[in-house]
């Protein structure tokens, strides 16, 4: 028989794991292009995150400015979600390597002095799902503790590496090494 993916119910507890990604220094770069330019450039950089994000199964829950909300597993039963988030992490930062790259280049971009970077944080665990508001396709969304810490991960993390907190290590050791960056308080947390 053909393979089939188990597609699962609005509204269920679901195991996921969640990215999130922003770009460091595309706000200063805003000053120096103009709207229309910072518009192609952004656009361009999403595409890029949003093809690796699919290629490893994942959903991109939403665009925020230079940022990305990425989850894997929420819309269909999938394995692994752990290690193929960390695997699209590691893209995403390499998208950033290559637009730097690319950017001296351009002579629009060639007066900018600092290149891009980007800090990616992971955590994965139960969640909510389901569409809110108007419950549009694109209004499907996740809620849960496990997002409030990936959110937190990515904007504590280190740029051009990948964040995730110590609970996630062992289900992903032998697959990447790993680098302690201490304690951290995460704000809004009670421990």
């Amino acid at each position: 028989p053909a393979h089939q993916e188990l597609a699962l119910k609005d509204g269920e507890n679901r195991f996921v794991a969640v990215l999130f990604a922003d770009i460091k220094g595309f706000t200063a770069m805003s000053e120096y292009l103009s709207p229309d330019i910072l518009q192609v450039l952004i656009d361009q950089i999403m595409v890029s995150f949003s093809e690796r994000v699919t290629k490893y199964g994942g959903y991109v829950d939403k665009y925020e400015g230079d940022r990305i909300m990425v989850h894997f597993g929420s819309m269909q039963y999938s394995e692994n979600n752990a290690r193929r988030s960390v695997y699209t992490g590691l893209e995403l930062i390499e998208v950033i390597k290559n637009f730097n790259q690319l950017r001296a280049t351009i002579p629009e971009l060639a007066l900018i002095k600092d290149d891009l970077a980007v800090r990616v944080g992971i955590n994965c665990g139960m969640v909510a799902t389901g569409k809110i508001g108007l419950k549009r396709e694109g209004d499907f969304t996740i809620y849960g503790d496990v997002v409030n810490v990936a959110s937190r991960m990515e904007e504590m993390g280190i740029p051009m590496q990948v964040s995730l907190p110590d609970n996630m290590k062992a289900a992903l050791e032998g697959y990447f090494s790993f680098n302690y960056q201490g304690e951290f308080v995460v704000k809004g947390k009670s421990n």
